[in-house]
């Protein structure tokens, strides 16, 4: 589980799988192995391959370096680069998560970078602030603030959602999401499910409302106008070698035309110190 949650840190262009916070949270609310107290470093190696309706494409990929210690704390940095249609853009991440006690968790994320549409230059910001809380030993309810500033796009993006730990083999998570000031114009709720077989690990869920495009990956940096999109994806995570493969294919109708998009990522992982 923890290897799909750590991936879904990498992609901002689907609302409804990129959960920002969902490796802190997720490694966060796992109870402490007595008999290893090191930390757990991994490298998670990623590119994706984008396709539109419309004809034009791109894609992208990521580094990002991830740390997990038993005691609830997770750091994690990394960068992205990212071409699609007109759109050209690269940042840099930061982020964690702290465990003040056993039924909070504090996380916050980061990322800064530019990029270049229609030959236009513009910023690119991203800034998650959120507070997970344990309701009972299975159910966590969250809420979060991320504040966009993406060219002429700007707003607060406050989500408010509840992930279900029925056992260590299924979690549940749901998420509501609504745009405050600015220009984002964004409504959607969202539901995913991750599912721990052996050897191979699934996901899935699906997304639906209205977004801005900066939100899904498509026109980044353009300031163009909301979408209503229907997102779906499915996904599974095997290991190879030491390694652990991920595969994810997310599908986006848009009122434009459709999006897909295909994620294969490597985590690697580096051992305690």
């Amino acid at each position: 589980m923890k290897t799909i949650c750590a991936l879904m840190l990498l992609f901002g262009g689907s609302v409804a799988h990129a959960e920002t916070f969902a490796p802190a949270l997720e490694q966060s609310a796992r109870p402490s192995v007595a008999a290893d107290t090191r930390p757990s470093d991994s490298l998670i190696v990623a590119g994706q391959a984008d396709t539109f309706s419309t004809g034009h494409g791109g894609g992208g990929g990521s580094l990002d370096w991830v740390r997990a210690s038993v005691n609830g704390t997770t750091l994690t940095a990394g960068v992205s680069s990212f071409s699609i249609g007109d759109s050209h853009w690269s940042f840099g991440r930061v982020g964690g998560a702290i465990r003040p006690d056993e039924r909070t968790i504090v996380q916050g994320q980061a990322s800064l970078g530019s990029g270049r549409t229609a030959g236009a230059l513009f910023a690119y910001r991203l800034f998650n602030a959120g507070l997970s809380y344990a309701a009972s030993s299975a159910v966590y309810v969250k809420a979060e603030d991320q504040f966009v500033d993406i060219g002429a796009t700007h707003g607060h993006l406050l989500k408010a959602g509840a992930l279900f730990l029925p056992s260590t083999r299924l979690s549940a998570d749901i998420s509501y999401a609504h745009s405050l000031s600015g220009n984002l114009n964004s409504e959607f709720a969202a539901a995913r499910v991750d599912w721990q077989t052996e050897p191979a690990r699934l996901l899935g869920g699906l997304a639906w409302g209205r977004s801005a495009p900066d939100l899904l990956n498509i026109d980044v940096g353009s300031g163009n106008r909301d979408h209503a999109f229907r997102e779906f994806f499915v996904g599974m995570a095997i290991p190879v070698s030491g390694v652990e493969l991920m595969a994810v294919a997310d599908f986006v109708n848009l009122d434009t035309g459709r999006k897909r998009t295909l994620t294969l990522s490597l985590k690697i992982p580096l051992g305690g110190t």
